[in-house]
């Protein structure tokens, strides 16, 4: 099993700016990027929360946020927002 978590953007992001900043912090999650719109995926494997810091993924959402990005929670269809992120985190590690 595994969260899904989608980063929809309105503008193609900087892809090699993303790719060095979630692998070095965050290397037990699935990154992939989508095209039309443009978009980042995000799969976190259940089996490895224990590999990730809650406060690594937390800042790269809200990081995602700040530079324009929708984020949608996959297993419920919603939009994730700044004040939304916390409660996610939860469900993640919980």
């Amino acid at each position: 099993m595994a969260y899904h978590l989608l980063a929809e953007f309105s503008e193609e992001p900087n892809w090699g700016y993303l790719h060095a900043r979630s692998t070095v912090k965050l290397p037990s999650i699935e990154f992939f990027p989508l095209s039309n719109p443009p978009a980042l995926g995000i799969s976190i494997p259940r089996h490895r929360t224990e590999e990730i810091r809650s406060l690594d993924l937390k800042e790269f959402l809200l990081e995602l946020a700040a530079r324009g990005a929708s984020i949608y929670d996959l297993y419920t269809g919603e939009a994730v927002t700044r004040d939304d992120i916390d409660r996610v985190i939860h469900q993640i590690f919980n």
